[in-house]
Order: structure tokens, then sequence, then C-alpha cells
């Protein structure tokens, strides 16, 4: 375990001091790079030529942290294909247990048109669950110690907006099929299927204060199964829903099957959406107000767009050019659940 925190955070300083040393400018090498997959952080390009990329950012939120590292070079096999490595590690606390997961990959991918590309990636990721409480499931005691997850991963996103960053018009979608098999020296026999899809829109054409409205439609999905006799898929792997990449207004992994003690296992299903507005207050401070709806089952065959737990609020977002800070308050409208009052949400970063 520790030599993959190691390495993780020997390449993000590599990447780092490398970039500081290739640029006398700070403002000539730093970047805000918005499309790392929700990550913020920093960028070089072309430190030692064309096509070369460095990006070093993370994520953090009320679901937990995350860092991470890549390199990248273009053109690999066409001048449309682009070869990287990356590196990182997230980090959770749950009162039942702790985890900590190194991460480490190599991808390619190949720009299909301007707004759209396809990237196949092999990844390996090695769990660890320690600190585990007397009281905890016996479905995370099972996995106490280090675990190991080998996948391969299939992407294709498409991404017609305005601005990368933080978009007022147009459409983001991001579709992924997970392959996670012993043959390739993982643990657990699983597929993984995740879509997300965001739409935009700013009504320019009024001339009023209005024309400055952006409104965001985002929906999300999942769907994970087992194969080849496993049993079940680790509670690690899991989806959850609540938290502030889903359905704001309730804690963090909240909603969806629970353990015998009422408490979040995970599920092999989720579902939600969100419809927010945004407004520009001053500078780069917008104001959002939001409605969210989702839940996660335990198999897919549960789904129930009518067993959902929705929630409202606003908040405020700050644009920067390392990334996005946001912090939300959300209140739950359901009152069959043991949470009560609101719940404020502070992240960097944002996922659509």
């Amino acid at each position: 375990m520790k030599k993959f925190l190691v390495l993780s955070f020997s390449f993000s300083l590599f990447a780092l001091s490398f970039t500081l040393n290739c640029y006398a400018d700070f403002n000539d090498y730093l970047d805000y790079l918005g499309k790392e997959r929700g990550h913020f952080g920093v960028k070089s390009e072309n430190t030692l030529g064309a096509g070369e990329k460095f990006f070093i950012g993370g994520d953090i939120n009320d679901l937990g942290t995350s860092i991470k590292a890549l390199a990248e070079k273009k053109p690999f096999l066409s001048e449309k294909q682009t070869i990287g490595i990356e590196a990182g590690a997230a980090f959770l606390d749950d009162k039942r247990y702790k985890q900590e997961t190194p991460v480490i990959g190599a991808y390619v991918y190949t720009d299909m048109d301007e707004y759209t590309r396809f990237s196949s990636e092999i990844k390996y990721s090695q769990p660890e669950i320690y600190h585990v409480s007397d009281a905890a499931d016996e479905r995370i005691k099972k996995h106490v110690g280090s675990n190991s997850v080998s996948a391969l991963l299939f992407r294709c996103e498409n991404s017609p907006v305005d601005n990368d960053d933080y978009p007022t018009s147009g459409r983001k979608t991001d579709m992924a099929f997970e392959v996670s098999s012993q043959a390739l020296g993982s643990d657990f026999n699983f597929l993984r299927l995740t879509a997300g899809n965001a739409f935009y829109y700013t009504p320019v054409e009024l001339n009023n204060p209005l024309s400055r409205l952006t409104f965001a439609f985002i929906q999300q999905a999942g769907f994970m199964n087992r194969f080849a006799g496993d049993d079940e898929i680790p509670f690690f792997e899991r989806f959850y829903a609540g938290g502030t990449t889903t359905v704001r207004g309730y804690m963090p992994r909240y909603l969806g099957p629970r353990d015998k003690d009422d408490e979040p296992i995970g599920g092999n299903c989720m579902a939600a959406w969100t419809l927010e507005a945004r407004y520009p207050v001053w500078k780069d401070i917008k104001a959002a107000l939001f409605y969210d709806q989702g839940n996660a089952w335990e198999k897919t065959a549960d789904l129930n767009l009518n067993d959902t737990k929705s929630g409202v609020g606003a908040g405020l977002r700050w644009v920067t050019r390392f990334g996005t800070a946001r912090l939300d308050y959300g209140y739950g409208l359901n009152g069959n659940t043991r949470q009560r009052g609101g719940r404020v949400h502070a992240g960097l970063g944002m996922r659509f």
C-alpha cells in the first residue's frame, strides 16, 4: 500500500518541479484544466515540445479527497491519438472504517472530431480498508486489508459546449464501460456502465438581465453486475447517492441500500438528476439555485424512479483558473429518513 502512495506523490512532485524549471514566468505555464474528469488543478503544455502535457490536481468534497497527476504525449500512432500515464490516490473517512486507494494507469485516446474523444485505459487500484469498527457489517469486515482491482475501461466523451471549464450553452456527454476480471489480476469480477449527460442553456436573445441566467440540466446513471461466480461486488466499488455530487441536502453516500444497522452499504444501480439555475453576481462569483433527485438500489431490477429522494437549495460558485470552488446549502425534502434539517456541501472541482 505504502509503495503505491509513495509512487503517486513522487509522480506529482516530479511533474510539478519539472514544470517549474521549464518556465520562467508563472503565468506562462499554469492554466486551469477543467476537463480532467472532475478534477481541478494546473497543467503545463508543450514542456519538451509539441504535444507534451503534465497535469497535477485533485478533488475535495464531502465524499472524500483525491489527488491525481498525469503525463501525456501526442501524437502516438497518429496525429489524432494521445498516450498517457496517470497516478493518484483517494481517501475516505467513514465512521465504520477508513479507506485509502492508490491508483495507477495507462491510457490512449483518439480525437474523433473537435468535440468527441474515445479512450481506452488499463488501471490498477489497491483499496485498503482499515480501522474497521466492531459494529461494522460483515460485508465490510471481509475486505479488511489490501484489495486488488485491475480493470479495462472504455470511454466516449462528447462536449460541444461554448466553454469547457464553465459552460453556458451546449451539451456534455460522458459514457464509460469497465471490466474488472481475475484474468487481469483483480480480486473481483464485475462489469460497470456509467453515463452522464448535461445540457446548458442561456437565453442570450433576451435584452434584459435574464440573458445572463444559465440553466443546467444534469443526468447521471450507473449499473453494475458480477460474473464468473463472484458472490458479490465489494462495497467500495458499488454506487452511492447523496452528497455534493448527486443529491444535495443529504449526508454523503446516505441514500441507497442499508446494512443491518441502517448504515449505507451501496448498490449495483444508481440514478440522479439535477436542475440548476446559475447567475453571475460579481466578477467570477456565480450564484445558483438547484433541485436534485435520485437514489441507489441493490440490483438493477430494483430501479424505480418513484423510489427517489429529492433536495433543494442554493449556493455559490467561484470560477478560477485553477478550478471551480463550490459552496452549497441543500435541504432534503423527504421526511422518512433519519436526517433532520439541511446540509452544507463544499467542494473543489465540477463534474459537469
